[in-house]
């Protein structure tokens, strides 16, 4: 009897609690009042209309109101302080599903509108410029975006904003799936533009697209294709929670890059990088903790080196630079990293050996050999063969006999066997180890 007493006070209090959720219409004269203006209220409101000067105090209430109750929110004849939403004004609001914006915003700051639950938006014809992470939508609820008539900022194609002269991609709705296409004369991705677009899976950049701003991709947890080939510049953590990106069959293939941001592909599961001579800053922990890293290739413009680029990524074995000049390792304690310097090798031009072997923090790295070297370290043709890594050991595929010898990353022989073709089986322990067949050819080969 007392149980089901309790449940009927639950439910009654539940009853009153959904009776007394309100709209309300609400003019201010003064901006900053809107708290004491609502009093009590503040909990209980579900619709609000609200007019007249706001300022940040006002934003900060209206955050808090949309934490509990409120879910619907016009701003339409609100007049923001500077005409534009603060920084993080109305983050993680998470009860709001609808919103209109003041008609006089200019600007909308970082993360102004982050965590709503909104399905759709229509930005005012007087926007001129959105922060990045502005929208950021963990739960990809944000389907449409909309622009009021007169809008000279921005324009819409297929559903996602561009600046007006359609150079820059602003925005992508979150909620978008599978293939996006960028339209021929975008130049640039702008910053967070697909930030947390979790169900997009590929993207066609057309040749034009040359720069990737800073958190461009960010945790596009499906993403697996995207084309790099005429990007010279890629921001800071453009990639950052992209987990399922490997590149090109684990190779990423920057070949006209010119600037590798901070953290840029950092904890990717990639295997080879592949940079042309354009290349001349890699920046702060940009590979940092790709545990599968095993090979990278730099060119010969490369100037500078920023502090841990290739921190944690210990699996790294093969380093190929063509800069003849050291370049510059800023701010660190180690070339690439520790294990690198112990246990891997630095090809540089044969010219440049003693410069290396000289320069600050590259006379850390115990095997420096020429580019040139005598082990044939270079791509396998697997036209004729093919090399698998397997566990325990490795799988040669052929049609005719071949030579194969392994060498472990130092160049030290450790197995050489002649096999009559077909497939054959090699057992090696658990490493990194280059696989030369015939003499002539090495292919890198992880065994696990």
């Amino acid at each position: 009897m007392m149980k089901f007493l309790h449940r009927v006070a639950v439910l009654l209090v539940a009853a009153c609690s959904m009776q007394s959720l309100s709209a309300e219409e609400i003019t201010l004269t003064e901006a900053g009042s809107l708290a004491s203006t609502l009093g009590d209220k503040v909990t209980t409101i579900s619709e609000l209309t609200l007019a007249g000067p706001i300022n940040d105090a006002d934003f900060a209430t209206l955050a808090e109101m949309g934490k509990e109750n409120l879910k619907v929110l016009d701003l339409g004849a609100a007049l923001p302080a500077g005409d534009s939403i603060p920084a993080m004004a109305l983050l993680q609001a998470n009860q709001i599903t609808s919103l209109v914006l003041p008609e006089t915003t200019k600007s909308i700051g970082l993360m102004a509108l982050g965590g709503l639950s909104i399905s759709s938006i229509e930005l005012p014809a007087s926007l001129e410029y959105i922060a990045p992470r502005a929208f950021r939508d963990p739960k990809g609820t944000l389907s449409s975006i909309t622009l009021a008539e007169g809008n000279e900022s921005f324009t819409l194609v297929d559903g996602m904003l561009y600046s007006a002269d359609k150079k820059t991609l602003v925005l992508c709705p979150p909620a978008r799936e599978g293939k996006i296409t960028v339209p021929e004369g975008t130049e640039c991705i702008g910053a967070s533009a697909f930030d947390y677009c979790k169900k997009i899976t590929s993207i066609q950049l057309p040749a034009s697209v040359v720069e990737i701003g800073a958190e461009a991709f960010y945790s596009m947890s499906t993403l697996t294709s995207i084309n790099l080939d005429e990007i010279t510049s890629i921001g800071y953590d453009a990639f950052g929670g992209c987990d399922a990106y490997i590149g090109n069959n684990g190779v990423v293939s920057l070949p006209k890059i010119k600037y590798i941001g901070e953290q840029a592909f950092s904890a990717l599961s990639i295997v080879k990088v592949e940079t042309g001579d354009d290349l001349e800053t890699i920046d702060e922990q940009a590979f940092w903790l790709c545990k599968e890293l095993i090979e990278v290739t730099l060119g010969k413009n490369l100037k500078e080196i920023r502090k841990s680029a290739f921190h944690a990524a210990d699996t790294l074995m093969k380093v190929t630079c063509y800069a003849e000049v050291p370049p510059v390792i800023v701010n660190d304690y180690h070339a690439i990293n520790y294990k690198f310097e112990a246990e891997g090798t630095l090809y540089v031009p044969a010219g440049s050996i003693e410069a290396y072997k000289s320069a600050n923090l590259w006379n850390k790295v115990s095997h420096i050999e020429p580019i040139s070297g005598t082990t044939g370290i270079e791509d396998l043709a697997e036209a004729d063969y093919q090399v698998i890594g397997t566990e325990g050991g490795i799988l040669v595929k052929g049609n005719a006999p071949v030579s194969v010898r392994v060498f472990k990353v130092s160049g030290v022989l450790v197995k050489e066997q002649t096999l009559a073709g077909g497939n054959a089986q090699i057992s090696l322990q658990k490493g990194i180890y280059f696989i030369s067949l015939n003499g002539e050819k090495a292919k890198a080969i992880v065994v696990r």
